[in-house]
This record gives structure tokens, sequence and C-alpha cells, in this order.
């Protein structure tokens, strides 16, 4: 995902730009649980924990309550950090 890619390249603010534009070509088919996890921690990199949580609480609510390792990773760093 290249989102993720940026964030691992100290570049959170330009993975949310990918995505948002990538959204505006396809819409919601782009849309999926680990994308919004990544989105939850690109904000949480730039310190918007009240976005991050938002990201992190749609992506638990798309996997139908099951969650991923990231997500639950998330979940910790936003607890940790606010």
């Amino acid at each position: 995902m290249i989102s993720s890619a940026y964030r691992k390249s100290n570049m959170p603010q330009k993975a949310l730009e990918v995505v948002v534009e990538y959204y505006k070509l396809y819409g919601d088919k782009v849309v999926s649980a680990a994308l919004l996890t990544s989105n939850g921690e690109a904000y949480a990199d730039l310190g918007n924990y009240d976005r991050a949580m938002m990201m992190a609480n749609s992506a638990y609510a798309m996997t139908g309550g099951k969650g991923s390792d990231e997500l639950s990773a998330l979940y910790g760093r936003i607890k940790k950090d606010m």
C-alpha cells in the first residue's frame, strides 16, 4: 500500500494526500480496514489523535469487530500518546 510506504519514509501528510486522490478517482472501492488503519497511523504520526481514533473505529467496524494486529497497535499507540 503506497500510503504505508510514505509513512515509513516519514511523510505522513503525503500518505494522507495520496489516499484522498485515490478516493476522488475511485470512491468507496478503495476503502478497506487496512487503508483506514494506515490513515489512522498517519494521523497519529501528525499528532491528530482524535482523527486517528475515528479511523481506527471505522476500521474496527468494517471488520465486524475482528480487528487486526496493526489495528490493535494503533489503538495502543493512541491510548499511550493521548
